[in-house]
């Protein structure tokens, strides 16, 4: 293709023009893969994927004006076209578009004015001509996808482990490597403390890093901020070598909140990042990823935290073991370690799997505001944690007695067994209610968006007991 002109007379023929479906002799029923028909209906599937996600973008008026949406939708199905080794769409890439197109759109010079008004720079009214607005923007975009898009590919696994007993191709996503690259060595260098911190209160470093990384922080900092850190980033950083970098640098902004926090609200506040206040604005995380780029050790990690913080982190909290990974495995670890040679290898769920916790994650957090259900997530997280502790304790309670040399020893673990099958029914029945209320009530399809996020809620409380009882 010699242009995206080109491309978009090529790629969007028939999206753009149906009609041109029935010059030809091709029938639409045919089974035929090189069909018309058939890369029509493809099409139409891409687009309205990415369209679902472009009408979801944030609530910047500009992204909702019908021919701002249509732009992104047809730059975005165009890259995918002309890019298949990306492997698709991948939901976050809308995110790196629009605020390209936001700024490309408020450069643009109409040549018309230019002419009529006092003489200018030819060459700049040339280079911001608003008839290229979409050639631009696809330009740029692709240039960015450059080095974002191993941010959104799945690889091979190396690990062949299961694939003959259940016929599945391993895969493992480069994000979620990276992920735990960041929080067990970068961060592990110039903040064991933290980082072990992090690890002990089961925080996965996927669960907020994933959008962090793949949308460049657009959705962190409020938008104005986040165009000014995407300025520095991209001057000094266009390869996005310095991104692990920049998030270590955000954990030591905020390691003070984050070690005084349990769970949920550590995940409240990596989940909605607080606002740098002036003058260390966001832009400044780039300028302290260029400064650990070259000191990733404590005292380069205590030199941020004090500058920012004005406390320094006790030296002798910071005597940690080598590797994070050095310290006494949990429960759950030796317990697998235990398995039966018999036993099937154990299913392990595609890299999907995290992001979909994700997504429901971010789209509970987000919107939760607007709907008024922060704080009953919050809550309904510190029940099911509350619930889950005194289900543990009674299956220790179990345990105990399956090895005290008791006559009703056998009769009372079959008792404890009953109380925490209870226990367990009880906090599955809210979630459950909800997810089936959500077919149930009248009149709740006719809010799709109310509906959707009452979805999230109930599908983030499974995701959260769920992993516990494996």
């Amino acid at each position: 293709m010699r242009s995206l002109a080109d491309a978009s007379e090529h790629f969007l023929k028939y999206c753009k023009h149906p009609e041109y479906l029935n010059a030809g002799n091709s029938d639409p029923l045919a089974d035929d893969a090189n069909s018309p028909w058939n890369t029509y209906r493809q099409d139409e599937i891409l687009r309205a994927e990415i369209l679902q996600d472009v009408q979801r973008l944030p609530d910047e008026p500009f992204y909702h004006q019908p021919h701002i949406q249509t732009l992104i939708t047809d730059v975005l199905f165009i890259y995918c076209k002309l890019n298949p080794d990306v492997g698709g769409y991948r939901q976050g890439m809308h995110e790196l578009l629009a605020p390209i197109v936001y700024v490309v759109e408020q450069d643009a010079i109409d040549p018309a004015d230019a002419s009529s008004g006092p003489t200018g720079d030819l060459t700049m009214v040339e280079m911001l001509d608003a008839s290229f607005i979409e050639h631009d923007s696809f330009a740029l975009f692709s240039r960015v996808m450059d080095c974002a898009k191993a941010f959104y590919e799945t690889v091979e696994s190396s690990d062949t482990t299961g694939k003959v007993a259940f016929g599945l191709q391993s895969t493992k996503s480069s994000i979620v490597e990276k992920s735990q690259y960041i929080h067990e060595v970068c961060l592990y260098k110039v903040d064991p403390e933290l980082s072990v911190h992090l690890t002990s209160i089961e925080v996965l470093p996927q669960v907020f890093l994933i959008r962090w990384i793949r949308l460049l922080f657009s959705r962190e900092f409020p938008f104005d901020q986040m165009l000014i850190l995407w300025d520095n980033l991209f001057s000094v950083d266009p390869t996005f070598k310095l991104i692990s970098f920049i998030c270590t640098s955000m954990l030591l902004r905020i390691r003070w909140d984050l070690l005084e926090a349990d769970y949920s609200v550590a995940l409240q506040h990596l989940l909605k990042y607080p606002a740098p206040q002036p003058p260390n604005g966001p832009h400044t995380f780039v300028e302290d990823a260029v400064y650990l780029q070259d000191h990733l050790d404590v005292s380069g990690g205590t030199a941020l935290i004090t500058k920012y913080t004005g406390r320094a982190p006790n030296p002798l909290n910071r005597s940690q073991p080598t590797t994070p990974r050095a310290s006494a495995p949990s429960l759950r670890q030796r317990l697998a370690g235990t398995r039966s040679p018999l036993s099937p290898p154990r299913f392990r769920p595609p890299p999907g799997g995290v992001e979909a916790f994700f997504g429901a994650a971010k789209n509970v957090l987000e919107q939760g505001e607007k709907l008024g259900i922060n704080q009953a997530v919050r809550d309904a997280m510190v029940e099911i944690r509350r619930n889950v502790q005194e289900a543990k304790t009674s299956m220790k309670t179990s345990r105990d007695l399956f090895t005290e040399p008791r006559p009703n020893t056998a009769i009372r673990a079959v008792a404890v067994m009953d109380r925490r099958n209870r226990q367990l029914a009880s906090m599955l029945e809210e979630p459950i209610a909800s997810l089936r209320n959500l077919s149930t009530t009248p009149g709740l399809s006719e809010d799709r968006q109310k509906a959707h996020d009452a979805l999230e809620v109930a599908v983030a409380k499974l995701q959260f007991i769920k992993p516990r009882w494996r």
